[in-house]
């Protein structure tokens, strides 16, 4: 894999990952000033943004819309569990216990991906990788305040659920990364994953706080910003990206995060959020490691593992 490339793709992984960090700002709006909530936002944020790619596509590529039979049984278990489970299970983990425990657990993900990687596919635990997710973990804990006292104090059943969301957003990562090694374009791999876990959302909603949006239309600016930026857009980079870059890399870089997500914090709500000289240590930690990923690999000795074919990158 060219160096060029393979910066390209991580590049594009860091995008969606500050995409992902703006969510925040959004659902504070949604829930604060229209009364939505979470469950309605996520399944609106993924039902708008997978009806704006399908027009796209019936309108200019049909092609892209044709699923192999074989294939469907992947598309479901994408939408449903890697995009709506994923989706449901981190909003239980950030309202039964404090939101610092569940954004560091749900950062967890790059531990169980690495694992799958090592033990089903046979990729090398690189020293590189290692040290690159150390620092990630550790500045995450320190961007979200995890050492704390009041964030520690948590029940058996958050831990549960912020664990369910580590796991979660590993195999939404590892779906992703499955549907281009299919074959199938990112295009076709986003507007189903979406489509379905938008149906799979609405499904697990009440009807009546489902239909609060269409009573509201001061909130529609706001859906559609979170649809079509920290969603359509961020999606479709992230899994352009894994065509590029290993699944364990990606998700390592896309601890930057809740990096990016503090600083909005700081610079845009109002009164603002501080930042302690903590988290600035730990955004540190985390750009850290962004460096360590993305540095030109030494050409005399490349690392085992990191310049395979884009179809196995994933694997």
């Amino acid at each position: 894999m060219p160096e060029r490339d393979r910066l390209r793709g991580s590049l594009l992984v860091l995008t969606a990952a500050c995409l992902w960090a703006t969510l925040g700002l959004f659902y504070r709006t949604l829930a604060e000033d229209y009364g939505l909530s979470r469950g309605v936002i996520v399944a609106y944020r993924a039902g708008i943004a997978a009806l704006t790619l399908l027009v796209v596509l019936a309108l200019t590529r049909r092609d892209l819309l044709i699923v192999r039979r074989r294939d469907w049984p992947y598309f479901l278990s994408f939408g449903s569990l890697g995009v709506a489970a994923f989706f449901l299970v981190y909003i239980r983990a950030t309202t039964t216990g404090p939101l610092a425990v569940a954004a560091v657990l749900m950062y967890t993900a790059p531990v169980w991906i690495m694992l799958w990687a090592a033990l089903r596919q046979g990729e090398p635990l690189t020293r590189r990788k290692v040290v690159a997710l150390a620092l990630a973990l550790s500045g995450c804990a320190l961007v979200a305040n995890l050492f704390d006292r009041a964030n520690l104090n948590v029940n058996g059943l958050a831990l549960l659920y912020g664990v369910l969301s580590g796991i979660a957003y590993a195999a939404y990562s590892l779906w992703s990364a499955a549907g281009t090694q299919r074959g199938y374009a990112v295009w076709t791999v986003v507007v189903y994953a979406l489509g379905i876990g938008a149906l799979v959302l609405f499904a697990t909603q009440p009807l009546q706080e489902s239909l609060k949006p269409l009573r509201q239309p001061g909130a529609w600016p706001w859906l559609l910003g979170v649809a079509l930026g920290p969603s359509l857009l961020a999606q479709t980079c992230f899994t352009y990206g894994l065509t590029s870059i290993r699944t364990s890399t990606a998700s390592i870089l896309a601890t930057i995060e809740p990096v990016v997500a503090a600083v909005l914090g700081w610079l845009v709500v109002e009164p603002p959020e501080p930042l302690s000289a903590v988290q600035i240590a730990g955004g540190a930690l985390v750009l850290a490691a962004v460096i360590v990923l993305t540095r030109p690999a030494r050409a005399t000795a490349p690392q085992a593992g990191e310049h395979r074919p884009a179809e196995h990158l994933a694997q």
